[in-house]
């Protein structure tokens, strides 16, 4: 029921930003996050001037929170999610949280965090170029920058700040990884260093289009030894396949 309730609450906020109705958005937030959020309404009112619409993809990506706890007959939900949108065109960043019951604090029943990003400021904030702000968790915010130097690329919904490099051949990068070339250093030697890395065990390779549509080389590395265990395939939204892993298996995604 709770999982109900999380999904119905994203569903109005999202149809009212669509349609451009603040009190139609307000009214998932609870008691509690409205008083907590003095600036509620008017960072609603700049949400809804950057927001382009109308929706068109919101795929969750991870989960920060789903608690549910039990005491003396009392109960609590707590459902979080980062959330890649797709709007107009185009794409944000969204962390979305709510209390769906709560015994103790009927007025924390509702939603009671949303966090929207912007491309710079999502892609900016996952390299470590800004810190987010500690907060109460409490009420809407709204993140639009810093703006990222350079070219942004989406790689499976995740923004990478992009340098352009060679263009790999699959082929030639299997063929390189099936030779027992796994040392991510002797990789880059070969085929040049990534376009992209994030969080320095993922690095990105541009590959050749298929369909009009742009795929990427995911090499996944290993922090201690820096020898590469799977290499993937991937489009702008979505993991395609895996093309190598150190186990020999199709289990490296």
């Amino acid at each position: 029921m709770s999982g109900k309730a999380y999904d119905m609450a994203m569903e109005t906020f999202f149809t009212a930003l669509d349609h451009g109705d603040a009190a139609a958005a307000r009214s998932v937030f609870s008691p509690e996050a409205l008083a907590a959020d003095p600036l509620l309404d008017e960072t609603l009112e700049d949400l809804l001037d950057l927001y382009t619409g109308p929706l068109e993809m919101n795929e969750r990506l991870s989960v920060g929170v789903d608690d549910a706890t039990m005491s003396y007959g009392k109960f609590r939900v707590i459902q979080d999610s980062v959330r890649f949108l797709r709007a107009g065109g185009t794409s944000y960043w969204c962390d979305f949280k709510m209390t769906s019951a709560d015994d103790w604090n009927a007025d924390a029943v509702g939603v009671s965090c949303v966090r929207f990003y912007t491309i710079d400021a999502y892609c900016s904030l996952q390299a470590g170029l800004w810190e987010r702000e500690e907060d109460d968790g409490l009420g809407l915010s709204l993140y639009e920058g810093p703006d990222v130097d350079g070219e942004i690329r989406i790689v499976d919904r995740t923004p990478l700040i992009w340098t352009e490099t060679a263009t790999l051949d699959t082929q030639e990068v299997l063929a390189f990884l099936e030779g027992g070339n796994v040392a991510y250093d002797a990789f880059v030697a070969r085929f040049g260093p990534p376009a992209a890395t994030w969080h320095g065990w993922k690095a990105y390779y541009a590959l050749p289009s298929e369909d009009d549509q742009p795929r990427y080389l995911d090499l996944a590395v290993n922090e201690a030894t820096h020898d590469i265990y799977v290499a993937s395939i991937r489009s702008e939204l979505e993991w395609l396949e895996y093309i190598w892993s150190e186990s020999g298996g199709d289990d490296g995604e």
